[in-house]
């Protein structure tokens, strides 16, 4: 039987149609997937590219001056107590951990918080990274405030008590009061790996953006640390109070001798 001319070129005319539909859908699934590659790398692009505006590099070159002088200054205190031995006494023992704490922070901390500065606060390194640079941070901070109040309450019971308090200082008591310090700091940094929604790290999204909150920053670090806001005045006014006191005293006795 002879077929239909005008069947045969309909049937054609639908094949090419349906073949043209399934290229131009093809065609449009190819092109969005291009275009999400391509967000993507923009996006990787601008979170990895760096502020070179001069007000920026004016920035990052005194951090760098700042943190090359960080951790020069606190070799040279770590140094001078380690190789002079007349110099390990009780109260640069106390000094020696306070310039180690803040030495790390001049390794460690400074060093990561520049690039997350030159990278626009869009942390580069992944979340595992950021949190342990937040951790090392309110560590290193927690010790350093700690050691200060330690330093200042010595030198308060130095110059209250003269006479009594050399005799009870030893360098047991010293390691028993360092290591009071850094634990405490391990516990005071260490609660967000372990319970949910502390809110101790700065928000981490999925791209990259890390985002912090200087009011926060502030908040948490006085409601974490409201003895050591007190505490840190009060001693040395103390201590100046028992200055004069002293001098007061000896003035007066003094006097007193010469009539």
């Amino acid at each position: 039987m002879a077929s239909n001319p005008s069947r045969v070129t309909f049937d054609r005319v639908a094949s090419v149609s349906v073949t043209a539909q399934e290229d131009h859908t093809q065609y449009g699934f190819m092109n969005e997937y291009r275009n999400v590659l391509r967000a993507q790398l923009t996006s990787q692009t601008s979170a990895f590219k760096l502020c070179l505006g001069l007000h920026d590099v004016f920035i990052a070159l005194f951090l760098v001056l700042l943190i090359l002088m960080t951790i020069f200054g606190n070799i040279l205190v770590v140094l001078s107590v380690f190789v002079y031995q007349r110099m390990r006494t009780f109260t640069n023992i106390l000094l020696t951990s306070l310039a180690t704490a803040d030495l790390l922070v001049g390794l460690v901390v400074m060093p990561l918080s520049l690039l997350d500065l030159l990278h626009s606060h869009r942390w580069p390194l992944g979340r595992l990274l950021c949190g342990v640079w937040a951790t090392t941070d309110v560590l290193l901070c927690t010790a350093s405030i700690l050691n200060l109040c330690v330093i200042s309450l010595d030198r308060y019971m130095a110059i209250t008590r003269p006479l009594r308090y050399p005799r009870t200082r030893s360098k047991k008591m010293a390691a028993g009061l360092l290591s009071c310090v850094w634990l405490l700091s391990l516990v005071i940094c260490s609660p967000p790996w372990f319970v949910p929604g502390w809110g101790l790290f700065t928000q981490y999204s999925n791209n990259g953006i890390l985002s912090s909150n200087i009011t926060s920053v502030y908040s948490s670090t006085v409601a974490r640390h409201p003895f050591a806001c007190v505490y840190s005045p009060s001693v040395p006014y103390r201590i100046y109070s028992a200055l004069v006191e002293m001098s007061t005293s000896h003035l007066r006795s003094m006097i007193l001798g010469s009539t």
